[in-house]
C-alpha cells in the first residue's frame, strides 16, 4: 500500500493550476475543491452504467464525453509542461484549495427553498427527457467499417486491432496524450487515467475489452505506467496511421492551420488530443467491423 501510494504522490502539480483555471472559465466563483469533485464525478460517470447491456453502455459512454472534453481541452490548454512538479491534487499546497467567499446570495426560509427548487426539478425532469431523445438518435446513428490493418506494440508482441478485443465483441480505447518524443504523458490524461483500473473488471463481464493508446515507444509508456501505479493495458500506435486516422494525433503541416478533430475543423493547440473511440467486432466477419467515435 505505501509503495503504490508512493507511486501516485508523483502526480503533477500542474494539474493544480490547470483546474484553477478551469474554475475562472465556469465564473470564478467555483472554488478549486468544487472543480476537483466535479472532474472525479464526471471521470466516474461512464462507468455507472456498467450493468446495462454491452452495447447500450458504450453508447453512454460516449454521451458522457461531451461533457468530460471541455474540462480536458481547458486542461491541457492551461498545462503543456514538459516535466512534473512533485505535488498531487491530493498532497498540494493548502493555498491552492481555498474556498472562494461568496457574499450577497439570497436567503429564504425552508418552504421557499423547497418551493423554488421543485420549479427547477421540473426543468430538469424536462432536460433529462431530452437528453434521452438525444441519446436514443446518438445509438441509431449508422457505423463504419474498418478495413485498415492496424498493428500496435504491447506487452505481449505486436498485436492488430483484432487482437485488442481479446475475446470480446467490444473495444473501448482511450486515446492518451503521449507523443513520440515527449518524456512524459499528458498531466490531464494522467489525471483521468487514475481511475480506470477499478472499472475494468466491470468492463470485462459486460464482454467491452478497455485499451489505452499512444504514439509513444512501447518502452517509454512501460515504465510511466510503472511510475504512476497502473495497471491497465496501454499499446504504443507508433508507426501506424491509427491517431491520425482518429484524428488524435497531428503533424506540424498540420497544426499550421485548423486540424479535424471533434467532428470540425479547430485549431488545437498540441500535436495530441485525447479522445474515446467505441469499436465492435462482427463474429461473422471474417474481418472486423466496427462502430467508430474518433474523438469527444
Amino acid at each position: 500500500m505505501a509503495s503504490n501510494e508512493n507511486a501516485r504522490s508523483r502526480k503533477s502539480g500542474g494539474t493544480v493550476s490547470a483546474i484553477r483555471k478551469t474554475a475562472h472559465g465556469l465564473g470564478g466563483a467555483v472554488s478549486s475543491d468544487t472543480v476537483i469533485d466535479l472532474i472525479q464525478r464526471l471521470v466516474k460517470q461512464p462507468m455507472l452504467v456498467a450493468g446495462l447491456p454491452g452495447l447500450r453502455q458504450l453508447q453512454l459512454v460516449e454521451d458522457a464525453k461531451s461533457h468530460v472534453t471541455s474540462l480536458v481541452q481547458d486542461l491541457i490548454e492551461s498545462e503543456r509542461s514538459s516535466s512534473y512538479r512533485e505535488a498531487t491534487i491530493r498532497g498540494m499546497n493548502p493555498d491552492c484549495r481555498k474556498e472562494t467567499v461568496m457574499h450577497d446570495h439570497k436567503v429564504v426560509s425552508r418552504e421557499q427553498w423547497l418551493a423554488a427548487r421543485r420549479e427547477l426539478l421540473a426543468e430538469e425532469k424536462k432536460l433529462t427527457r431530452a437528453r434521452d431523445e438525444l441519446s436514443h438518435r446518438r445509438r441509431e446513428l449508422p457505423w463504419v467499417k474498418v478495413d485498415k490493418p492496424y498493428v500496435f506494440e504491447a506487452p505481449e508482441g505486436k498485436q492488430t486491432l483484432f487482437d485488442l478485443f481479446a475475446g470480446r465483441s467490444q473495444l473501448l480505447v482511450y486515446h492518451f496524450m503521449f507523443g513520440p518524443e515527449w518524456p512524459e504523458g499528458c498531466p490531464s490524461c494522467s489525471f483521468w487515467a487514475d481511475n480506470y483500473d477499478g472499472t475494468i473488471v466491470h468492463l470485462n463481464h459486460r464482454d467491452v475489452t478497455f485499451v489505452v493508446v499512444s504514439r509513444a515507444p512501447l518502452d517509454r509508456l512501460e515504465a510511466y505506467r510503472a511510475r504512476m501505479g497502473w495497471r491497465f493495458k496501454w499499446v504504443s500506435s507508433l508507426g501506424s496511421d491509427f491517431n491520425h486516422d482518429y484524428h488524435v494525433s497531428f503533424t506540424p503541416q498540420e497544426m499550421q492551420s485548423e486540424v479535424e478533430y471533434n467532428y470540425g475543423r479547430t485549431k488545437f493547440p498540441s500535436e495530441e488530443a485525447p479522445g474515446l473511440s467505441v469499436f465492435f467486432r462482427d463474429p461473422d466477419n471474417v474481418g472486423v467491423e466496427l462502430n467508430f467515435a474518433p474523438s469527444a
